[in-house]
C-alpha cells in the first residue's frame, strides 16, 4: 500500500529540520511527501526548499484543516500520515502503523505513542496514547502529563488519536467526508482530530493505538503561554493566546452539535453543566474580550446542524458502544 505524508507547518522553523529528517529516515519509505506552509513569517520556507518534497506555499494562513484537505485531495496514497511540524517520528513509525492497517480493513485510523521531554527531570512525559471522551464531552488525551513507565505499552482500540501524528485509511476518509471536506474546515484548527474520530466511530470504523509507533511532540510549540486562572485549570482550558482559546471553546460546541446523541449528552448532563458554569464565569471575569468573537458561533452551528443530518444518516454504531469511550 502507498503511503502519503502530509506535513502542515506554521512558523515551525525550530522543529522543521528534525521533523523532515525523521520522515526521510523511515524504514518504510513514503511514496510522496507533501508540505503545506501557512504563510510562515520565519525561515520555514528556506528549510522546506532544501528537501525533495511537494510544496504548497500559502500567502495567508488558511488554517490546519483546509491545508490538510487540499493535500489529501491531491495525494495518491492508500494510507495518509498527517503531521504537525513539531513532531519527530521514530524510524519505524510508518512501518508499524501501516502494518495495523494492512491486517485489519475495519481500522480506519492509527496513532502511536506521543512523548515529550521534561527538560527539568530529563524524563519522557506522555503527550498522548490515544483520545477518549471526557466526562465534560471534550477530548481526553490518555496519559497526558504522566511519566512514561510503560503503563500504556499494550496496543488496542481507542476512541480517536491526536492529530499531530495520525495515519488515516483513504477509504475511511472518503466514506466519512462531507461534501469535499475530510477535516471540517469550520474548525480552522483544534478538535478536528476528535471530530474526525467521532465521525469515524459513528460510521462503524475502528481506531487503533500502536505503542511501538513512537513520536516526540512539542505540544503548543507555536503558542506562548498567557495568564492562567485556577478556576478552569481542572477542566484543562489552556492558558493560551486568544485566537487559540476561542477555537477551543467554539469547536467543542461544534463537535457536540454534529456528533453527540441526546442519550450520551443527558448521561453527562451534570458534568457538562458544571463546566459550562465555570466557563461562563471565566469569560465574564477573566476573558471578556473573547465574548464578541463568540457571536460567530450561531452561524457555525447552523452549518454543523446540516452536517449532523449527514453524519447521523451514516450511523452504524449504537449509543451503548459509544458510551464505553466516556471516562
Amino acid at each position: 500500500m502507498k503511503i502519503s505524508v502530509i506535513l502542515i507547518n506554521y512558523n515551525g522553523e525550530k522543529f522543521l529540520k528534525d521533523c523532515l529528517d525523521s520522515v526521510f529516515s523511515q524504514t518504510l519509505k513514503p511514496e510522496e511527501i507533501m508540505v503545506a506552509d501557512n504563510a510562515s513569517a520565519d525561515r520555514s520556507r528556506e528549510i522546506i526548499r532544501k528537501y525533495p518534497v511537494r510544496t504548497f506555499f500559502h500567502e495567508q494562513n488558511m488554517g490546519f484543516c483546509r491545508a490538510v484537505n487540499q493535500c489529501i485531495r491531491l495525494s495518491s496514497g492508500d494510507y495518509i500520515l498527517v503531521l504537525n511540524s513539531d513532531v519527530k517520528l521514530s524510524p519505524e513509525f510508518t512501518a508499524m502503523t501501516s502494518a495495523v492497517l494492512d491486517r485489519d480493513p475495519r481500522i480506519g485510523i492509527v496513532g502511536g505513542k506521543l512523548l515529550r521531554t521534561d527538560t527539568e527531570t530529563a524524563s519522557m512525559i506522555i503527550d498522548s496514547t490515544g483520545q477518549f471522551i471526557s466526562k465534560i464531552l471534550k477530548p481526553k488525551e490518555r496519559g497526558y502529563g504522566e511519566i512514561d513507565s510503560g503503563q500504556f505499552n499494550v496496543p488496542g482500540y481507542v476512541f480517536s488519536v491526536c492529530g499531530a501524528a495520525a495515519v488515516y485509511r483513504r477509504t475511511m476518509l472518503e466514506d466519512i467526508k462531507i461534501e469535499e471536506e475530510y477535516l471540517d474546515e469550520s474548525f480552522f484548527m483544534y478538535f478536528d482530530d476528535f471530530d474526525l474520530g467521532w465521525r469515524a466511530q459513528t460510521a462503524g470504523w475502528k481506531v487503533w493505538y500502536e505503542p511501538a509507533a513512537l513520536a516526540c511532540h512539542t505540544r503548543g510549540a507555536s503558542s506562548k503561554k498567557t495568564e492562567s486562572t485556577g478556576l478552569l485549570r481542572r477542566y484543562r482550558l489552556p492558558s493560551l493566546p486568544d485566537n487559540i482559546r476561542i477555537h477551543l471553546i467554539m469547536n467543542r460546541y461544534l463537535v457536540l452539535v454534529k456528533n453527540c446523541t441526546w442519550r450520551i449528552f443527558l448521561r453527562q448532563f451534570f458534568h457538562v453543566v458544571c463546566y459550562e458554569i465555570a466557563l461562563r464565569f471565566y469569560l465574564l471575569f477573566f476573558a471578556t474580550r473573547l465574548i464578541p468573537r463568540l457571536f460567530h458561533l450561531p452561524g457555525l452551528v447552523i452549518t454543523a446542524l446540516r452536517n449532523r443530518k449527514i453524519i447521523q444518516s451514516r450511523r452504524r454504531s449504537t449509543d451503548e458502544y459509544m458510551r464505553k469511550w466516556v471516562c
